[in-house]
């Protein structure tokens, strides 16, 4: 089961989010936070990850992905951008992104699979951290 935050402005999206999943058969939990502040108070160590409209508030979503990477590095982070521009992409994913996805491009297939890889990379690196040296 995903337990999800979803930072967008638009209601909508939460209920496009949980159609998506649900078709692609996957159990999932979404909070939803359509504010910059709403986002930073909201997300925990119980998220398994976020999916973050870098249009957020006009824009801001940049700066909520570079606090969740500091406040909370262990959720690999979903950003979404309204067209396929790749410095778009490139400052997304500088500013912690762990992908990007085309809003118009998301289906429920792609949806699942991005957000199953980012999780289980996640997952392997905190794995990966707790496994001592040993030589």
């Amino acid at each position: 089961m995903y337990h999800l935050l979803l930072c967008s402005e638009r209601r909508t999206d939460v209920v496009l989010v949980e159609t998506m999943l649900g078709d692609a058969g996957t159990r999932h939990r979404v909070d939803w936070a359509p504010t910059v502040s709403l986002a930073l108070t909201t997300i925990d160590i119980s998220h398994d990850a976020a999916i973050v409209d870098v249009s957020l508030e006009q824009g801001r979503g940049i700066e909520l992905l570079h606090a969740i990477g500091s406040r909370r590095p262990r959720v690999p982070v979903l950003a979404v951008i309204a067209q396929d521009d790749v410095d778009l992409e490139n400052v997304a994913l500088h500013a912690g992104a762990s992908a990007v996805v085309v809003r118009n491009e998301i289906n429920a297939r792609l949806l699942d699979r991005i957000l199953r890889q980012v999780i289980v990379r996640q997952r392997l690196a905190e794995s990966a951290d707790a496994t001592p040296d040993i030589e």
